[in-house]
């Protein structure tokens, strides 16, 4: 039983060790900086910043049903 603490212990010190020296790293090399530009590198020209051009998932579809023997163009 005490190993098994001693080793959740160990875990949980590396872990927000290794939390902090990514935090700290992030903001000595500018990664935090500028917000708004990495907001707005996803929009190519095509497509203007505020307005939904796409969308996830797709619409749905709806299949149709032709006369002949109740099958739609897929054969289906």
């Amino acid at each position: 039983m005490t190993n098994t603490l001693i080793f959740i212990w160990g875990v949980v010190l590396l872990l927000g060790a290794s939390s902090v020296a990514a935090l700290i790293w992030a903001v000595t090399s500018g990664q935090l900086a500028e917000f708004q530009q990495g907001a707005t590198s996803i929009f190519d020209d095509d497509e203007p910043i505020g307005r939904m051009t796409d969308e996830f998932p797709p619409a749905m579809v709806t299949r149709v049903i032709s006369t002949e023997g109740g099958r739609d163009h897929h054969g289906n």
